[in-house]
């Protein structure tokens, strides 16, 4: 079915927890406000309503945004000319470029 366990989580925090604790679980959905389910598969389709949270073994918070490291990759193209000296400085700039972006907010 793709669920990782029959359960729904109230917060964010909660499915985070619960999906770590769960050696099935590779991610979460939220489905409405308040409402949170594990998943099993990866496969990820467009709902607007919906947030999918993928695990991941490295991340990076800025900005009340979750920022997934990829060690070993480079983006093909930069936006701008700035280089910027800081990982904390690129994202802030990013957000502000780019609000509206697919990043995975933080309820």
């Amino acid at each position: 079915s793709g669920a990782a366990d029959k359960k729904t989580y109230t917060t964010v925090n909660k499915a985070g927890d619960a999906c770590v604790a769960n050696s099935k679980c590779v991610g979460f959905t939220r489905t409405a406000a308040n409402k949170f389910s594990l998943n099993t598969k990866t496969t990820l389709t467009e709902k607007t309503s919906n947030i999918a949270y993928v695990k991941h073994s490295s991340y990076v918070l800025v900005n009340n945004r979750i920022w997934p490291k990829f060690s070993g990759y480079k983006l093909s193209k930069q936006y701008g000319s700035t280089t910027y000296t800081t990982d904390s400085k690129a994202m802030t700039a990013c957000v502000m470029a780019f609000p509206y972006s697919a990043l995975i907010p933080l309820l």
